[in-house]
C-alpha cells in the first residue's frame, strides 16, 4: 500500500519535468499589434488577422514558438519596442534612422508608399497645393516624417495633425476636419473604398516593409524569420503568397466549374489544335530565338532609359535647387558675358534675368571702383583655380550692397574651361553688424579711458566747489570777491557737467530710474525749446494715442533729447523744421530688425528729425567719438552725441542716425518699453542745515578733498575725526565708537576700500549710519552696497547744501 503513492509521485514528477522541458523550448514572443489592415490588424472577435499574423503564424508552428500578440497605438508600439518590452514588431517601414534604433530582418515582406488623400472634389491635386493646408498624419510615422522634409524642401507652410491610426486619417479627411491626410498605398487599396475619400498624384517615399527586434536583442528569431520568409517567396503556393492573394487580390477563395457544352468544345478545339502544333513547331523555335534577342536589346534599352531618366530627374532638381536658391547663381562664357543667372539675380540686384543676361562681369563691378580686385579674381579663374572674396555691387536703384562670392571654372571631362560660373550671397546686414561692432569695441575702449579721467576730475572738483561755497559764505565779503568766487563756483559746475557728459559716454553714469511716460513729458520739453529756439525754427511733436512708458531716469533722457535739439538747429543756420515723433516697434524672434544688433522685444521710438544740412559721409563713423566736432572753435565741446549714445546705451537702448546731404539728419531712439508708471517718492530739495556738535567719522583718501570735506563739516557745525583709509577708519572707530555718529566714507580707496569697511563696521555696529562718495561710476555696484548696509550715498562732486541736508536727515534718524 505504500509503494503506490510513491510511484504517483516519481510519475507526476517526471510529467511535470517534460512539461517545464518542453515549455523551455517553446518560447514566447511578444508581438507589437496596431491596427493597419490588411497587414495587420483584430477582426470582430479580437482575432489578429492580416498578411503578417499569416506568416508569422506559420513560421510559429514551424519553429514551436509561442506567439502572445500585444495591441498597441503606432507610436506607443514603437517605445515597446525600443525598450525592449516586445519583441518583435511587424509591418514596421525599414529606414536608415530606424536602423540606429531596432533591428531589421533582410528580407523585405512587402513594398509600399505614403499618398496623399483628400474629400472628394477637393482642388489639391500636387505638393505645391499643400500650401497652408492642415494635414492629418500618423505620429511617428515615417512617410509623415518625409512628408515633413518635402514641405520644407518646398518652403510651404502646413499644419500637421497628429492621430493615432490610420483609420481616423481617413475618417478626419472624409469629414472635412482636414484638408488630407497622409495613408500608406496598401492601407488604402484595402480600406479606401470605406471612406467617401479620393486619392491624389502626390506619391513619395518608397519603402521596405519588414519585421523588427530591440537592438542587440532576438537576432536569432530575426535570422529564422528570413530563412523562412527566403523559403516561402519561393514557393508559389507558400502561405506568404496564400496571404497577399487573399488579403489583396480575390479577397478570398473563388469556386468556379465548367459546363458540360463547354467540356465538349474545349475537347474539340483541343484536338484541332494538335493539328497544327505540328507545323508550327519549326516557327516557334525561330520566333523563340527571335523573341530572346528582342527581349535582350528591349532590356537593355529599358536601363539606358532608366539611366538617362535618373540623370534627367538629378538634372531637374538640380535646376530646381538653383531657381529657388536665395543667393544669386551666375554662369558666364569664357569672356565674361553672363549666359545664366537664376531668378533670385532680380531680388539681389533690382534688374530682370533679361536685363542682366549679356552683361559683361567687369560691369557689375566697376561702378564701386574695384578694378584691381577684378582683375585678382580673373586671374584667379582662368588659371583653373577658385577665387573666394567680397565685393561690392551697385543695385539699379544706384544704391551700394556688398556681397559674398565664389567664383570658379566649369571645366569638360577633358578638364578643359568651358564656362564660368559665381555663388553670391548679399552680406550687407552682416557687414553693417561688424562695423558696428568694431565702432562699439572702439567706443567702449575710449569710454573706459574717460571714466578712469573722471574720476580723479571728480575729487579736484570737490575740492574746488567746497571751497568756492564755503568762502562765498564769509560775511562781507567785497563785492568783487564775491563775484569771483560765484564765477569760481559757476565754472566748477560747467566742469562737473563735462565730466558727466564723459561719464553718460562711457555708460559709468549712476542713474535714477523710475517709470517714466514720454508723451506728457516730451510735451513740456517741446514748450521750453520753442521758447528757447529761434523762431527761423518750427518744433513739433507727434504722437498716436498710445503708451510710451519706459523704465528711465528723466534727466539722462531729457539730456539726451536736448543734445539732439541742440545739433539739430546748429545744422540750420537759416532756419527749418525740428519734428519729434514718438512711436512704439515691435521686433519679434526672426523678424526684420532696424540694426543688425538689436535684440528682439517692445521699443518706444524718440525720432528727432531735422532739415539741415546733412552729416558728410566721411564723418558718419565718428559722430559718437568724443570730443569729435564739425564745429567751429568755442561752438562745441564734441560731447554732445558722446553723451546722448552713452545715455541710450545705459538704458539697453539703441540709436541709429539716417542722413542725407541737403536734406537733413534723423536721430533714431528706441528704449525698452515698460508698464504703466507708478507713484514714486523723490528726494526732499537740499536746504542747507548745521549739525549740532555730533561726530562724523571722515574716510577719504585724496589730501586735499579730505582737507576741504573737514573744513566744510566744520563750518556745518559737526566734529570730525578723519582717516586716509579704511584701515585708520577702524582703528579710530575701536576706540571713539561712543562718540561717533556717523561714518562719511569714499568707496575707492587704497589698504582697504570703502566696501571693506562697511562690511567690517556692520558686523561689528550695526546701528551706525555709513554713508559712502564716489567720483568713480557705481552702476549696480549701488544695489550691492545698499544690500550690504549701506545707508546713503553722495555723488562726486560733493554739492554743499545736498551734503548737509542728508547729514541732518540721517542723524534726526538717530
Amino acid at each position: 500500500m505504500k509503494k503506490i503513492p510513491l510511484a504517483f509521485l516519481f510519475a507526476f514528477i517526471i510529467s511535470f519535468l517534460a512539461l517545464s522541458a518542453l515549455q523551455a523550448q517553446s518560447p514566447t514572443i511578444r508581438v507589437g499589434m496596431y491596427q493597419n489592415k490588411p497587414l495587420i490588424f483584430t477582426d470582430e472577435s479580437g482575432t489578429p488577422q492580416g498578411i503578417y499574423p499569416d506568416i508569422l503564424n506559420a513560421i510559429a508552428t514551424e519553429e514551436e514558438w509561442q506567439i502572445d500578440y500585444v495591441e498597441c497605438a503606432w507610436s506607443n508600439c514603437l517605445e515597446l519596442l525600443e525598450s525592449g518590452e516586445i519583441g518583435l514588431m511587424t509591418a514596421i517601414a525599414y529606414s536608415e534612422e530606424r536602423d540606429e534604433i531596432f533591428d531589421f530582418t533582410q528580407e523585405t515582406v512587402i513594398s509600399n508608399w505614403g499618398q496623399i488623400y483628400t474629400p472628394r472634389l477637393s482642388d489639391i491635386q500636387s505638393i505645391l497645393d499643400l500650401e497652408h493646408k492642415r494635414i492629418a498624419i500618423l505620429e511617428n510615422d515615417i512617410h509623415a516624417m518625409r512628408l515633413e522634409e518635402l514641405l520644407d524642401a518646398f518652403a510651404l507652410q502646413s499644419t500637421l495633425v497628429t492621430v493615432n491610426d490610420y483609420y481616423e486619417v481617413f475618417q478626419l479627411v472624409e469629414n472635412g476636419d482636414v484638408d488630407a491626410g497622409v495613408v500608406n498605398r496598401l492601407f488604402a487599396l484595402q480600406n479606401g473604398s470605406a471612406y467617401a475619400v479620393d486619392k491624389t498624384s502626390i506619391i513619395f517615399n518608397p519603402l521596405e516593409i519588414r519585421f523588427a527586434a530591440p537592438a542587440g536583442e532576438n537576432a536569432g528569431l530575426l535570422q529564422a524569420i528570413d530563412s523562412h520568409l527566403a523559403a516561402m517567396r519561393l514557393d508559389q503556393e507558400s502561405i506568404y503568397y496564400q496571404s497577399i492573394n487573399r488579403w489583396y487580390e480575390t479577397g478570398g477563395e473563388t469556386i468556379f466549374a465548367l459546363p458540360d457544352w463547354l467540356k465538349w468544345v474545349i475537347s474539340a478545339a483541343v484536338g484541332i489544335a494538335l493539328l497544327f502544333m505540328m507545323t508550327s513547331v519549326v516557327f516557334r523555335r525561330q520566333v523563340q530565338a527571335r523573341t530572346a534577342e528582342l527581349r535582350r536589346r528591349n532590356d537593355e534599352l529599358q536601363q539606358e532609359i532608366a539611366r538617362r531618366e535618373q540623370a534627367e530627374a538629378e538634372i531637374a532638381r538640380l535646376a530646381t535647387v538653383i531657381e529657388q536658391a536665395a543667393e544669386t547663381v551666375l554662369i558666364t562664357n569664357l569672356k565674361g558675358e553672363i549666359v545664366y543667372a537664376n531668378p533670385y539675380v532680380e531680388k539681389a540686384t533690382g534688374y530682370t534675368i533679361a536685363e542682366i543676361r549679356g552683361q559683361n562681369l567687369r560691369d557689375l563691378y566697376e561702378r564701386c571702383d574695384q578694378e584691381d580686385q577684378f582683375k585678382e579674381l580673373w586671374q584667379t579663374v582662368t588659371d583653373h583655380k577658385t577665387w573666394r572674396g567680397e565685393f561690392c555691387s551697385v543695385h539699379k536703384n544706384g544704391s551700394q550692397f556688398y556681397e559674398r562670392a565664389t567664383f570658379f571654372p566649369i571645366k569638360n571631362a577633358g578638364g578643359k574651361i568651358i564656362n564660368y560660373a559665381a555663388v553670391k550671397e548679399d552680406i550687407t546686414q552682416e557687414r553693417a553688424y561688424r562695423e558696428r561692432s568694431l565702432e562699439q569695441e572702439r567706443l567702449a575702449a575710449v569710454g573706459q579711458l574717460a571714466a578712469g579721467i573722471a574720476h580723479d576730475f571728480n575729487n579736484i572738483m570737490t575740492v574746488i566747489l567746497l571751497y568756492a561755497q564755503l568762502a562765498r559764505r564769509i560775511t562781507e565779503l567785497p563785492p568783487k570777491v564775491e563775484q569771483r568766487l560765484f564765477t569760481i563756483e559757476e565754472q566748477a559746475k560747467r566742469a562737473a557737467y563735462l565730466i558727466q557728459q564723459i561719464l553718460d559716454f562711457s555708460r559709468r553714469a549712476v542713474l535714477e530710474k523710475r517709470p517714466l511716460t514720454l508723451a506728457p513729458f516730451l510735451k513740456e520739453m517741446v514748450k521750453i525749446l520753442r521758447r528757447t529756439l529761434p523762431e527761423n525754427i518750427s518744433f513739433d511733436l507727434v504722437h498716436e494715442p498710445n503708451q510710451y512708458t519706459i523704465d528711465a531716469d528723466p534727466t539722462r533722457i531729457q539730456q539726451a533729447i536736448l543734445n539732439l535739439a541742440l545739433n539739430a538747429r546748429d545744422a540750420m543756420p537759416e532756419g527749418g523744421q525740428i519734428t519729434v515723433q514718438l512711436d512704439r516697434l515691435l521686433v519679434s524672434q526672426g523678424g526684420e530688425r532696424p540694426l543688425p544688433d538689436m535684440n528682439p522685444g517692445d521699443y518706444v521710438t524718440i525720432a528727432v528729425a531735422d532739415t539741415g544740412t546733412g552729416i558728410p559721409a566721411d564723418t558718419l563713423n565718428h559722430i559718437y567719438e568724443p570730443f569729435f566736432t564739425t564745429k567751429g572753435p568755442g561752438k562745441g565741446s564734441g560731447l554732445g552725441l558722446a553723451q546722448v549714445y552713452g545715455i541710450v546705451t545705459q538704458h539697453n537702448g539703441y540709436v541709429d542716425v539716417q542722413t542725407e546731404m541737403g536734406k537733413g539728419t534723423t536721430f533714431t531712439i528706441y528704449l525698452p518699453a515698460s508698464p504703466l508708471p507708478q507713484d514714486t517718492v523723490q528726494r526732499d530739495t537740499a536746504v542747507l542745515t548745521t549739525g549740532k556738535k555730533e561726530t562724523i567719522l571722515l574716510v577719504e583718501d585724496n589730501q586735499e578733498t579730505r582737507a576741504a570735506l573737514l573744513e566744510s563739516l566744520s563750518m556745518l557745525n559737526y566734529q570730525v575725526m578723519a582717516a586716509a583709509n579704511g584701515q585708520e577708519a577702524l582703528e579710530l572707530f575701536d576706540k571713539h565708537q561712543a562718540q561717533i555718529a556717523l561714518v562719511l566714507t569714499d568707496i575707492v580707496m587704497p589698504i582697504m576700500g570703502g566696501r571693506e569697511l562697511l562690511q567690517a563696521l556692520r558686523q561689528r555696529y550695526a546701528d551706525i549710519p555709513i554713508v559712502m562718495m564716489t567720483g568713480h561710476p557705481m552702476g549696480d555696484q549701488l544695489d550691492s552696497l545698499m544690500a550690504e548696509g549701506m545707508t546713503d550715498w553722495l555723488l562726486k562732486p560733493l554739492n554743499l547744501d545736498k551734503l548737509a541736508q542728508l547729514l541732518t536727515q540721517l542723524l534726526e534718524k538717530r
